[in-house]
């Protein structure tokens, strides 16, 4: 019997890491249409190096692989177990005496192994890459200063600064028709124009300045509107905050470019000095939350494909569409509260998975009997209407 049941597992374990497989190429490759675009029109456009282009692709890699994979495992076990039923293969390794706990330990299998990776992604892969692409994009700015500034476009890639130009030349890198609202000084905000301008590294300075000609500047200062100013300039020199990332302050970087130390001393001295930590605690928890999908996925797919009993490539990518967008959605939602603070952000991140993983283990208790309610629910429902009748 022991043989007969490695059997099954090695049969059902294979076909799920195949699915899994194709599933993780198919929602990798869609995610990534949109970014693989962008990083062809700065080889073409941009005259960006091939090689660059190409560690900034592997940058991209580890946030997505944080979503595709659980809806990968979640795409092969529904695709699995689904055609099991289907085929009736379920019905036979029940009569021979195979429940649902047991039947689904492949899938548990693959799912501990899934979640071992996204956590290693989650926790380590993330932030390096996260920090790795920025300075990354630091180098290339300052070597292509123009990269990423796109014509008749309101570009906000500069901290303080709204950059607007009617006609850029890449090859020069010259822009014409230069608009710049600089709201770096609150109590000064400028609206600068300027008849021509470009974006240059300054090495002494170790940074980058916009470089306006042939323009005016427009200062009305906060809660003193008759104090317009205007003045007029031949060249005018922008400093860009695009600083090293690897000497800023962890302050001014990202959440997701922090690592779990960084993160926890991060919130230590916001608390210390009471500011908000909303957006640190939100990131913390959705560093462990993403792996724990895989295991809600796997709970709640296992018993609702044995149920559907329909196979088909098509019935399975539907419903783990489906069940992802719930997921993902609840998921963006939680975020939201956790970081307005409407929630504590431990049950704004958590929401999605206890949601569908509580789902998941009601269908997953009453499995062997495929009913969509325990058993023990659906007694204690009838002895309730009973009471209430009598």
């Amino acid at each position: 019997m022991k043989v007969g049941v490695r059997i099954i597992d090695r049969y059902i374990g294979r076909e799920l890491f195949t699915s899994m497989g194709l599933g993780l190429g198919f929602f990798t490759f869609v995610l990534l249409t949109k970014p693989l675009l962008k990083l062809i029109e700065l080889v073409v456009t941009k005259h960006v190096p091939l090689a660059s282009v190409a560690w900034l692709f592997l940058f991209i890699l580890p946030p997505l692989l944080g979503f595709t994979t659980p809806m990968a495992l979640l795409l092969a076990v529904i695709a699995t177990y689904g055609r099991l039923a289907a085929d009736q293969e379920l019905t036979a390794l029940k009569a021979a005496g195979c429940r649902l706990y047991r039947l689904s330990l492949p899938a548990f299998g693959v799912g501990i192994v899934a979640m071992a990776i996204t956590a290693a992604n989650s926790i380590y892969g993330v932030p390096w890459a996260a920090q790795a692409f920025r300075d990354l994009v630091f180098v290339l700015t300052r070597t292509q200063a123009t990269i990423g500034i796109e014509e008749r476009v309101f570009n906000d890639d500069f901290h303080g600064l709204i950059l607007y130009t009617n006609r850029l030349d890449n090859a020069k890198g010259v822009m014409e028709g230069v608009f710049v609202v600089d709201t770096r000084d609150e109590k000064n905000p400028r609206t600068i124009t300027a008849r021509r301008g470009r974006v240059a590294p300054d090495d002494r300075q170790n940074t980058v300045v916009l470089e306006l000609q042939e323009g005016s500047a427009h200062v009305i200062p906060e809660g003193n509107p008759s104090h317009y100013q205007v003045s007029r300039f031949q060249t005018l020199k922008l400093p860009l905050s695009v600083s090293d990332s690897r000497s800023a302050a962890v302050k001014e970087r990202s959440p997701d470019e922090l690592t779990i130390a960084e993160l926890l001393a991060a919130i230590r001295d916001r608390g210390a000095s009471g500011e908000k930590t909303a957006d640190l605690l939100v990131s913390f928890h959705h560093r462990f939350a993403t792996p724990a999908a895989c295991l809600v996925f796997i709970t709640l797919g296992t018993p609702l494909a044995i149920r559907i009993r329909r196979s088909g490539r098509g019935i399975s990518l539907g419903l783990t569409t489906a069940l992802a967008f719930v997921y993902y959605t609840l998921m963006v939602f939680g975020h939201g509260m956790g970081k307005n603070g409407i929630i504590p952000p431990f049950w704004g991140v958590w929401l999605s998975n206890l949601l569908l993983g509580s789902v998941g283990l009601l269908l997953f208790i009453g499995g062997d009997r495929e009913s969509w309610i325990p058993a023990s629910l659906r007694e204690a429902w009838a002895t309730a209407r009973g009471l209430r009748g009598s």
